[in-house]
């Protein structure tokens, strides 16, 4: 039984590092992702913010000159500004799927490790117990 012990252990510490493996990935997984969702979202907020700021110097033009911006910046702009929006509303649907696959991809690894180990320590310890 006693020589059964460092071989437990090792299995013990293997099932560790391998578990870590699993949750390591799934984090790096979702980081990358998560910067991914970030990037396009900030690109989708820039977008906007000129737009804005667009509308805001047609303001302050006076008499028809303020009609013939807005109908400029209809023409040019806000097409291109809604079709941005409308791929970072996407590009989050996407990300939070991604994650959802992530997180599973992440359980499975842990349960297929855990069932592993389990496995062989049941027959280590198994084996310790019918020595003679």
């Amino acid at each position: 039984m006693l020589e059964s012990r460092p071989i437990i252990k090792q299995l013990a510490a293997e099932g560790r590092g391998a578990l870590s493996d699993c949750t390591h990935q799934g984090s790096e997984d979702i980081k990358i992702n998560s910067i991914q969702l970030a990037n396009v979202t900030n690109a989708a907020i820039d977008r906007g913010q000129m737009l804005l700021d667009t509308l805001g110097n047609c303001s302050r033009k006076s008499g028809l000159a303020v009609i013939s911006c807005y109908r400029n910046i209809i023409a040019a702009d806000v097409v291109p500004v809604k079709g941005t929006l409308l791929g970072a509303i996407e590009a989050h649907k996407l990300a939070h799927f991604k994650a959802i696959e992530i997180r599973n991809k992440a359980n499975i690894c842990v349960d297929d490790i855990v069932r592993k180990y389990r496995d062989l320590l049941e027959k280590s310890l198994e084996a310790a117990m019918h020595c003679t």
